[in-house]
Protein backbone atom coordinates (compact mmCIF):
# COMPACT_ATOMS: atom_id res chain seq x y z
CA UNK A 1 0.00 0.00 0.00
CA UNK A 2 1.27 3.37 -1.03
CA UNK A 3 0.20 5.24 2.14
CA UNK A 4 2.00 2.70 4.62
CA UNK A 5 5.10 3.16 2.44
CA UNK A 6 4.59 7.09 2.44
CA UNK A 7 3.85 6.83 5.95
CA UNK A 8 6.72 4.40 7.19
CA UNK A 9 9.38 7.59 5.15
CA UNK A 10 8.05 9.44 8.51
CA UNK A 11 7.67 7.03 11.06
CA UNK A 12 10.02 4.27 12.00
CA UNK A 13 6.88 2.39 13.22
CA UNK A 14 2.98 2.44 12.71
CA UNK A 15 0.72 1.23 16.05
CA UNK A 16 -1.28 -2.09 15.13
CA UNK A 17 -2.94 -3.22 12.76
CA UNK A 18 -0.45 -1.20 10.16
CA UNK A 19 1.63 -3.61 10.60
CA UNK A 20 -0.90 -6.26 9.21
CA UNK A 21 -0.56 -4.59 6.39
CA UNK A 22 2.54 -6.55 5.34
CA UNK A 23 1.05 -9.48 6.32
CA UNK A 24 -1.63 -9.54 4.04
CA UNK A 25 0.19 -8.48 1.03
CA UNK A 26 2.28 -11.60 1.81
CA UNK A 27 -0.73 -14.07 2.14
CA UNK A 28 -2.79 -12.65 -0.62
CA UNK A 29 -1.22 -13.50 -3.79
CA UNK A 30 -2.39 -14.59 -7.25
CA UNK A 31 -5.29 -15.35 -7.90
CA UNK A 32 -6.63 -14.78 -4.14
CA UNK A 33 -6.34 -11.10 -3.90
CA UNK A 34 -9.06 -10.90 -6.81
CA UNK A 35 -11.42 -13.06 -4.22
CA UNK A 36 -14.63 -11.79 -2.84
CA UNK A 37 -13.45 -12.61 1.08
CA UNK A 38 -10.24 -11.42 0.75
CA UNK A 39 -11.65 -8.01 -0.99
CA UNK A 40 -13.55 -7.73 1.55
CA UNK A 41 -11.25 -8.16 4.47
CA UNK A 42 -8.65 -5.48 2.94
CA UNK A 43 -11.50 -2.89 2.87
CA UNK A 44 -12.31 -3.40 6.74
CA UNK A 45 -8.16 -3.53 7.37
CA UNK A 46 -8.29 -0.20 5.52
CA UNK A 47 -10.90 1.33 7.47
CA UNK A 48 -9.58 0.01 10.77
CA UNK A 49 -5.87 1.54 9.73
CA UNK A 50 -6.80 4.30 9.35
CA UNK A 51 -9.27 4.80 12.37
CA UNK A 52 -6.44 4.04 14.07
CA UNK A 53 -4.41 6.99 12.24
CA UNK A 54 -6.69 9.22 12.69
CA UNK A 55 -7.43 9.02 16.83
CA UNK A 56 -3.84 8.69 17.16
CA UNK A 57 -2.22 12.48 18.67
CA UNK A 58 0.15 14.33 16.00
CA UNK A 59 1.66 14.42 14.19
CA UNK A 60 0.64 10.49 13.15
CA UNK A 61 -2.62 12.31 12.40
CA UNK A 62 -1.75 15.29 11.00
CA UNK A 63 0.79 13.53 8.29
CA UNK A 64 0.98 15.06 5.38
CA UNK A 65 0.55 11.74 3.16
CA UNK A 66 -2.40 10.57 5.23
CA UNK A 67 -4.35 13.90 4.82
CA UNK A 68 -3.50 13.92 1.25
CA UNK A 69 -5.16 10.28 1.06
CA UNK A 70 -8.39 11.37 3.25
CA UNK A 71 -8.84 14.20 0.72
CA UNK A 72 -11.58 14.28 -1.55
CA UNK A 73 -9.29 16.21 -3.76
CA UNK A 74 -7.29 13.39 -4.35
CA UNK A 75 -10.42 11.07 -5.25
CA UNK A 76 -11.57 9.34 -2.14
CA UNK A 77 -14.31 10.60 -1.99
CA UNK A 78 -16.59 9.22 1.47
CA UNK A 79 -13.26 7.60 3.47
CA UNK A 80 -14.17 10.01 6.50
CA UNK A 81 -17.52 9.01 6.49
CA UNK A 82 -16.73 5.32 6.05
CA UNK A 83 -14.45 5.73 9.23
CA UNK A 84 -16.57 7.92 11.54
CA UNK A 85 -14.17 10.71 11.04
CA UNK A 86 -15.59 14.02 10.76
CA UNK A 87 -12.69 16.36 12.21
CA UNK A 88 -14.49 17.39 15.28
CA UNK A 89 -14.30 14.33 16.78
CA UNK A 90 -10.87 13.52 16.87
CA UNK A 91 -10.45 14.02 20.91
CA UNK A 92 -13.43 11.18 20.78
CA UNK A 93 -12.37 8.75 18.81
CA UNK A 94 -9.61 6.77 21.22
CA UNK A 95 -11.88 6.37 23.78
CA UNK A 96 -14.72 5.00 20.94
CA UNK A 97 -12.33 2.41 19.38
CA UNK A 98 -11.37 1.37 23.07
CA UNK A 99 -14.66 0.93 23.87
CA UNK A 100 -15.00 -1.29 20.88
CA UNK A 101 -12.12 -3.25 21.34
CA UNK A 102 -13.92 -4.60 24.86
CA UNK A 103 -16.58 -5.01 23.26
CA UNK A 104 -15.52 -7.93 20.65
CA UNK A 105 -12.40 -8.77 22.52
CA UNK A 106 -13.92 -11.40 24.45
CA UNK A 107 -12.36 -11.24 27.40
CA UNK A 108 -15.37 -10.63 29.85
CA UNK A 109 -16.01 -13.96 29.98
CA UNK A 110 -19.94 -14.34 31.88
CA UNK A 111 -21.73 -17.05 33.66
CA UNK A 112 -22.94 -19.07 30.72
CA UNK A 113 -26.12 -21.91 32.00
CA UNK A 114 -26.91 -22.46 28.29
CA UNK A 115 -24.88 -23.70 25.44
CA UNK A 116 -23.88 -20.81 22.92
CA UNK A 117 -24.69 -20.81 19.41
CA UNK A 118 -22.39 -22.89 17.23
CA UNK A 119 -21.09 -22.09 14.07
CA UNK A 120 -18.70 -23.21 11.37
CA UNK A 121 -15.64 -21.86 11.75
CA UNK A 122 -16.16 -19.91 8.68
CA UNK A 123 -19.29 -18.39 9.81
CA UNK A 124 -17.57 -17.18 13.04
CA UNK A 125 -13.97 -16.15 12.31
CA UNK A 126 -17.07 -13.38 10.34
CA UNK A 127 -18.63 -12.88 13.15
CA UNK A 128 -15.50 -11.94 14.81
CA UNK A 129 -14.12 -10.15 11.93
CA UNK A 130 -10.97 -12.53 11.93
CA UNK A 131 -9.59 -11.95 15.23
CA UNK A 132 -9.03 -13.78 18.30
CA UNK A 133 -11.74 -12.90 20.72
CA UNK A 134 -8.87 -12.61 23.09
CA UNK A 135 -6.12 -10.38 22.36
CA UNK A 136 -7.76 -9.03 18.54
CA UNK A 137 -5.25 -10.68 17.16
CA UNK A 138 -5.81 -10.93 13.30
CA UNK A 139 -6.13 -15.12 12.75
CA UNK A 140 -7.20 -15.07 9.70
CA UNK A 141 -5.23 -13.50 6.37
CA UNK A 142 -7.04 -15.13 3.49
CA UNK A 143 -9.35 -17.45 2.53
CA UNK A 144 -6.39 -20.11 2.25
CA UNK A 145 -7.17 -20.28 6.27
CA UNK A 146 -10.63 -21.82 5.94
CA UNK A 147 -9.06 -24.97 3.86
CA UNK A 148 -6.85 -25.92 6.68
CA UNK A 149 -8.77 -24.80 8.76
CA UNK A 150 -9.41 -27.81 10.86
CA UNK A 151 -9.44 -26.21 14.15
CA UNK A 152 -6.75 -25.54 16.34
CA UNK A 153 -4.63 -25.64 12.63
CA UNK A 154 -1.92 -23.14 11.89
CA UNK A 155 -2.25 -20.39 9.36
CA UNK A 156 -0.29 -21.23 6.23
CA UNK A 157 3.04 -19.69 4.93
CA UNK A 158 4.68 -19.84 8.67
CA UNK A 159 2.44 -17.68 10.24
CA UNK A 160 2.46 -18.35 14.07
CA UNK A 161 -1.26 -17.41 15.05
CA UNK A 162 -3.33 -20.62 14.48
CA UNK A 163 -6.58 -20.56 16.08
CA UNK A 164 -8.78 -23.15 18.51
CA UNK A 165 -12.35 -23.02 19.70
CA UNK A 166 -13.22 -22.56 23.29
CA UNK A 167 -15.74 -24.85 23.87
CA UNK A 168 -17.25 -23.10 26.95
CA UNK A 169 -18.31 -19.46 24.80
CA UNK A 170 -17.96 -21.11 20.97
CA UNK A 171 -15.32 -18.65 19.89
CA UNK A 172 -12.17 -18.53 18.51
CA UNK A 173 -9.03 -17.93 19.97
CA UNK A 174 -5.29 -17.65 18.90
CA UNK A 175 -2.85 -20.14 19.90
CA UNK A 176 -1.77 -17.54 22.48
CA UNK A 177 -4.90 -17.01 23.85
CA UNK A 178 -5.72 -20.62 23.98
CA UNK A 179 -3.62 -23.32 25.41
CA UNK A 180 -6.21 -26.61 25.15
CA UNK A 181 -6.87 -26.05 29.10
CA UNK A 182 -9.56 -28.01 29.49
CA UNK A 183 -12.45 -27.14 32.51
CA UNK A 184 -16.15 -28.29 33.31
CA UNK A 185 -18.74 -26.71 31.56
CA UNK A 186 -21.30 -25.23 33.93
CA UNK A 187 -23.81 -25.19 30.81
CA UNK A 188 -22.74 -28.30 29.46
CA UNK A 189 -23.32 -29.87 33.48
CA UNK A 190 -26.61 -27.82 33.77
CA UNK A 191 -28.15 -29.13 30.26
CA UNK A 192 -27.05 -32.73 29.70
CA UNK A 193 -25.53 -33.72 33.59
CA UNK A 194 -22.17 -33.74 31.38
CA UNK A 195 -19.17 -33.29 33.70
CA UNK A 196 -16.48 -34.24 30.77
CA UNK A 197 -14.24 -31.36 31.07
CA UNK A 198 -14.23 -29.16 27.47
CA UNK A 199 -11.13 -27.04 26.05
CA UNK A 200 -11.32 -23.62 26.84
CA UNK A 201 -9.40 -20.93 26.16
CA UNK A 202 -7.09 -19.33 28.48
CA UNK A 203 -10.01 -16.48 30.21
CA UNK A 204 -12.19 -18.66 30.37
CA UNK A 205 -10.56 -21.57 32.14
CA UNK A 206 -9.31 -18.75 34.63
CA UNK A 207 -13.15 -17.52 35.06
CA UNK A 208 -14.11 -21.24 35.33
CA UNK A 209 -11.44 -21.73 38.09
CA UNK A 210 -12.73 -18.82 39.97
CA UNK A 211 -16.20 -19.61 40.41
CA UNK A 212 -15.82 -22.92 41.19
CA UNK A 213 -16.81 -22.76 45.09
CA UNK A 214 -19.14 -19.63 44.67
CA UNK A 215 -22.91 -20.39 44.98
CA UNK A 216 -23.78 -18.91 41.98
CA UNK A 217 -26.02 -21.77 40.22
CA UNK A 218 -29.99 -21.73 40.84
CA UNK A 219 -30.69 -24.87 39.74
CA UNK A 220 -34.63 -24.71 40.61
CA UNK A 221 -34.40 -21.96 38.36
CA UNK A 222 -31.88 -23.02 35.68
CA UNK A 223 -32.80 -26.72 35.02
CA UNK A 224 -35.58 -27.87 38.13
CA UNK A 225 -35.82 -31.32 36.26
CA UNK A 226 -32.39 -32.57 37.83
CA UNK A 227 -33.98 -32.91 41.24
CA UNK A 228 -36.07 -35.56 40.14
CA UNK A 229 -33.70 -36.93 37.85
CA UNK A 230 -30.86 -37.43 40.46
CA UNK A 231 -32.74 -38.95 43.76
CA UNK A 232 -29.43 -37.77 45.70
CA UNK A 233 -29.27 -34.44 44.75
CA UNK A 234 -32.82 -34.04 45.45
CA UNK A 235 -32.57 -35.53 48.87
CA UNK A 236 -29.78 -33.10 49.52
CA UNK A 237 -31.73 -30.27 48.53
CA UNK A 238 -34.71 -31.38 50.74
CA UNK A 239 -32.10 -31.56 53.70
CA UNK A 240 -31.01 -27.98 52.70
CA UNK A 241 -34.47 -27.12 53.19
CA UNK A 242 -34.77 -28.27 56.95
CA UNK A 243 -31.74 -27.03 57.35
CA UNK A 244 -32.17 -23.65 56.27
CA UNK A 245 -35.74 -23.32 58.57
CA UNK A 246 -33.59 -24.29 61.13
CA UNK A 247 -31.50 -21.55 60.87
CA UNK A 248 -34.13 -19.09 60.70
CA UNK A 249 -34.95 -19.36 64.40
CA UNK A 250 -31.28 -18.13 64.96
CA UNK A 251 -32.00 -15.13 63.16
CA UNK A 252 -31.42 -11.72 64.87
CA UNK A 253 -29.21 -13.78 67.61
CA UNK A 254 -25.28 -13.46 68.25
CA UNK A 255 -25.24 -16.89 67.68
CA UNK A 256 -26.82 -16.62 63.84
CA UNK A 257 -23.21 -14.14 63.31
CA UNK A 258 -21.47 -17.19 65.57
CA UNK A 259 -22.28 -19.88 63.45
CA UNK A 260 -21.85 -18.09 60.17
CA UNK A 261 -18.70 -17.16 61.61
CA UNK A 262 -18.05 -21.12 62.07
CA UNK A 263 -18.90 -22.42 58.85
CA UNK A 264 -17.04 -19.91 56.92
CA UNK A 265 -17.28 -20.55 53.19
CA UNK A 266 -20.16 -23.39 53.86
CA UNK A 267 -22.48 -20.92 55.81
CA UNK A 268 -24.72 -20.80 52.34
CA UNK A 269 -25.99 -24.22 53.10
CA UNK A 270 -28.01 -22.89 55.85
CA UNK A 271 -28.63 -19.61 54.49
CA UNK A 272 -30.35 -20.11 51.18
CA UNK A 273 -31.90 -23.58 49.96
CA UNK A 274 -31.40 -23.34 45.97
CA UNK A 275 -27.90 -21.92 45.09
CA UNK A 276 -25.08 -24.48 44.51
CA UNK A 277 -21.57 -24.43 43.13
CA UNK A 278 -19.57 -26.24 40.73
CA UNK A 279 -18.01 -28.12 43.37
CA UNK A 280 -21.73 -29.09 45.01
CA UNK A 281 -23.09 -31.07 41.74
CA UNK A 282 -19.59 -32.37 40.54
CA UNK A 283 -19.61 -33.72 44.55
CA UNK A 284 -23.46 -34.59 43.56
CA UNK A 285 -22.21 -36.76 40.45
CA UNK A 286 -20.10 -38.91 42.51
CA UNK A 287 -22.88 -40.80 43.92
CA UNK A 288 -22.29 -42.42 46.79
CA UNK A 289 -19.03 -41.52 46.67
CA UNK A 290 -20.17 -37.54 47.34
CA UNK A 291 -18.66 -35.83 50.34
CA UNK A 292 -21.57 -33.16 49.82
CA UNK A 293 -23.56 -35.63 52.68
CA UNK A 294 -21.21 -35.44 55.25
CA UNK A 295 -20.56 -31.88 54.89
CA UNK A 296 -24.23 -31.23 55.14
CA UNK A 297 -24.34 -33.81 58.43
CA UNK A 298 -21.26 -31.35 59.95
CA UNK A 299 -23.16 -28.09 59.50
CA UNK A 300 -26.14 -30.01 60.92
CA UNK A 301 -24.39 -30.73 64.52
CA UNK A 302 -22.75 -26.99 64.21
CA UNK A 303 -26.19 -25.94 63.74
CA UNK A 304 -27.34 -27.97 66.76
CA UNK A 305 -24.99 -27.00 68.59
CA UNK A 306 -25.73 -23.39 68.61
CA UNK A 307 -29.49 -24.13 68.46
CA UNK A 308 -29.07 -25.84 71.73
CA UNK A 309 -26.96 -22.49 73.06
CA UNK A 310 -29.20 -20.23 72.22
CA UNK A 311 -32.39 -22.23 73.86
CA UNK A 312 -30.35 -22.47 77.00
CA UNK A 313 -29.36 -18.86 77.29
CA UNK A 314 -33.17 -17.86 76.59
CA UNK A 315 -34.40 -20.54 79.16
CA UNK A 316 -31.57 -18.98 82.06
CA UNK A 317 -33.09 -15.61 81.28
CA UNK A 318 -36.59 -16.65 81.86
CA UNK A 319 -35.96 -18.60 84.61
Amino acid sequence: MKLQSDLNRCFPRLPRPWEEVRLDKFLNFGHLRFSATVIEERRELLQECLRVACASPPPLCTAEPLLRFLSPEGGEHGILQQIGFNGSNQARMPMELGARECETSGQSVRLLVEEPQSRSAHEQLQVQHGRCAGCSVRIRGNTWTLPFGVIGAPLPFGSNKGFALCEYTKQLYCTDCHQNQRSILPWCVLQNWDFCPGRVSDVAHEYLTSIADQPILCVSAIRPQLFSRIPLFQKLRDQRISLHKRFLRLHGTRHEHELVQALGHRAYYLENTEFWSMSDLVSVSKGAYSELPGVLEQCEKDLQQHTWEALRESNFKTG
